[in-house]
């Protein structure tokens, strides 16, 4: 090769003259007759004449390039050749990568699907269009084919990415969550229902929803001591469902006691556990209040037998707490710790009474006073209380018992006296009036002898001694 700067010869081997220095060309000037050679290369090329060729074994590209050779420079050629089939191939890939990455694309992609019936291949696209314009309207349209293809999950889960993504507008958000609630009322899960409306930030929806929400039941007292008694109530601002309670430290539910009426706690500890339950009968979580109640009190006495009138012997009764004693009077006087003790029960007089109340606690607290009025009249009686005694009063007289009937009594200086009690009822029997007899000595002192008589009320010749039996029985003696 000759140097085109001093004309001296050039070696092969060498890249630039030794002469002076100029650096040689790798890239040879235009010949024709060099040109002819490639053409006639490339045309050959994978044809039998080559196959005699023999390649070295460790064969240096750059090295061959830059030999000068004729084959060398055909194999330039193709490298060259080679570069530029990549650099087209790699322009035309990524022009149908950016064609790819568009909103059109996508969309042009899904009507290519639906065209085809084939609803589930489009949703990609849906999704992809969604990140170039965040139009929700294409979840919606995806949404719509799961539900299409019995994909009723798929279609819930991509409502509600709708229904709780920041980037949607409000109007798509609560039509997300309307699609969302219809989809479970049409399985008829209510308990989703109640998780979706009730993890629903539009109040909107769940104003419009609420039916389905559970709550749990908020106390008006927080637990603790309180030295008072306290009136608790229980309630939600739910409409629609109950509140069911206990007392027994159990987990209530629909059978449990339904609150309706406030509960008065007075003394003591109490433990209420309370629910809220729907109208679909979906649950709230338990809630438990502890209270004690340290207040030194006595509870009103609960009097059993209401105030009227009666026809026939009836008892008095009443519910007396363990811890306190229950005192009465019978005459309308106030009663205290010193009047009659109430134990068990208390035969009502006949004609009219006024029964008053009260209890006392172990520290000697007094409770309110409770009143009763009763009267006690047979209706259509045979004899009267009056014609008992003087019955009695005769029958003794006939037994030598007294001398006459005012009631003088021999080896007595006093006289004995008879008082109608009231009428009793003798089991097996029948009703009796009850008569007890009174000794007054010459003072005039006047004290029970423990004798009581009874007569029959519908017949006034069957009078017998009462021998009593426990509080309430009574035994009939002859005499």
């Amino acid at each position: 090769m000759i140097c085109p700067n001093c004309g001296a010869k050039i070696p092969d081997d060498k890249l630039y003259c030794e002469k002076c220095g100029a650096e040689f060309q790798i890239v040879p000037d235009y010949d024709v007759e060099v040109e002819g050679e490639i053409d006639k290369t490339l045309k050959n090329i994978g044809n039998d004449d080559y196959k005699d060729i023999e390649f070295d074994d460790e064969p240096n590209l750059l090295a061959s390039l830059l030999s000068g050779k004729r084959g060398n420079k055909i194999a330039y050629v193709l490298l060259g050749l080679i570069l530029v089939l990549i650099i087209v191939v790699a322009v035309v890939f990524g022009r149908k990568i950016t064609s790819q990455n568009t909103l059109e694309y996508q969309l042009e992609m899904v009507d290519k699907c639906v065209a085809k019936n084939k609803l589930l291949d489009a949703i990609p696209y849906l999704e992809k269009a969604y990140k170039f314009d965040n139009d929700s309207s294409h979840l919606f349209k995806a949404a719509d084919y799961y539900y299409t293809e019995d994909r009723i999950y798929d279609a819930i889960y991509t409502l509600m990415g709708i229904a709780t993504d920041e980037k949607s507008k409000p109007a798509d958000k609560e039509n997300a969550y309307r699609k969302v609630i219809t989809l479970y009322e049409k399985s008829a899960d209510y308990a989703k229902l109640a998780e979706v409306v009730g993890n629903c930030e539009l109040e909107k929806i769940k104003k419009e929803y609420q039916k389905y929400l559970v709550a749990e039941p908020v106390f008006n007292f927080e637990e603790g001591t309180y030295e008072e008694a306290i009136t608790l109530k229980i309630s939600t601002d739910l409409q629609g469902g109950s509140i069911y309670y206990t007392t027994d430290n159990s987990t209530p539910d629909e059978t449990s006691e339904l609150f309706s009426t406030p509960l008065f706690l007075e003394y003591g500890n109490y433990t209420v556990n309370a629910i809220y339950v729907n109208s679909y009968g979906i649950k709230s979580a338990v809630v438990t209040k502890k209270y004690h109640i340290d207040v030194e009190f006595a509870f009103e006495p609960v009097i059993l037998t209401e105030s009227g009138h009666y026809d026939k012997p009836t008892k008095i009764l009443a519910e007396v707490p363990v811890t306190e004693t229950l005192y009465y009077t019978k005459d309308g006087t106030t009663p205290t710790n010193k009047s009659n003790r109430f134990v068990g029960s208390v035969q009502m007089p006949y004609g009219k009474s006024t029964f008053k109340f009260i209890s006392y606690a172990l520290d000697g607290t007094p409770s309110e006073i409770v009143t009763k009025e009763y009267e006690f009249i047979y209706s259509d009686p045979k004899i009267s209380p009056g014609d008992a005694v003087i019955s009695l009063m005769v029958r003794l007289v006939d037994r030598g018992i007294l001398v006459d009937t005012s009631g003088v009594k021999n080896g007595y200086a006093g006289k004995f006296e008879y008082w109608f009690v009231t009428a009793y009822t003798i089991e097996g029997r029948g009703d009796y009036f009850f008569v007890a007899e009174y000794y007054a000595d010459e003072r005039g002192q006047k004290s029970p002898t423990n004798i009581v008589y009874a007569i029959d009320v519908t017949d006034v010749n069957k009078i017998y001694r009462v021998s009593q039996v426990g509080n309430d029985n009574f035994n009939l003696i002859d005499f």
